[in-house]
């Protein structure tokens, strides 16, 4: 697959490897510390799962999604471990990729490459300070539909 080296040609952050390029079972305290505690400075955005924060870890830039405390009862765990069962499964390169979790007490992390330059949301938005030209927009909108085709195809989510 073209472009799995490079995941940003802005920042040149490259895609993180760790063991054999298989999800990787992270500890609570390595997120606390690549984050700087969760630290306010690192927080990127917050949605229906969760807060995302950048951190780094041996170097490399992550981005880690704290979730809520969805996982209290039994269908929450359920879900949050098939939703990382079929993540860490995607490989394509307009797919974010999942590096690993962390399951460890009540806390429940998902780590992923860190992607600079703000969510699509936020790109998208009217009111951002950087807005996508149309050109751009287009090339984010086939990409975006490219990676959907490919998570359906490969039956990793569902509708």
């Amino acid at each position: 697959m073209k472009g799995l080296h490079n995941l940003c040609a802005v920042c040149n952050n490259t895609r993180p490897k760790f063991e054999c390029n298989r999800k990787r079972d992270f500890t609570f305290a390595e997120l606390h510390a690549a984050t700087q505690g969760f630290s306010p400075k690192n927080f990127l955005s917050e949605g229906g799962f969760g807060s995302v924060y950048k951190g780094r870890f041996y170097g490399k830039k992550i981005a880690v999604k704290q979730a809520k405390l969805i996982c209290a009862n039994h269908k929450g765990e359920k879900e949050f471990k098939s939703e990382v069962d079929a993540l860490s499964k995607a490989r394509h390169e307009n797919v974010v990729k999942l590096l690993g979790s962390c399951t460890e007490g009540n806390h429940r992390l998902l780590v992923y490459e860190y992607v600079c330059n703000g969510s699509l949301d936020q790109r998208l938005s009217q009111h951002s300070r950087k807005p996508l030209c149309w050109q751009d927009g287009v090339k984010v909108a086939i990409g975006a539909a490219k990676g959907l085709l490919y998570l359906h195809k490969n039956k990793l989510i569902y509708t």
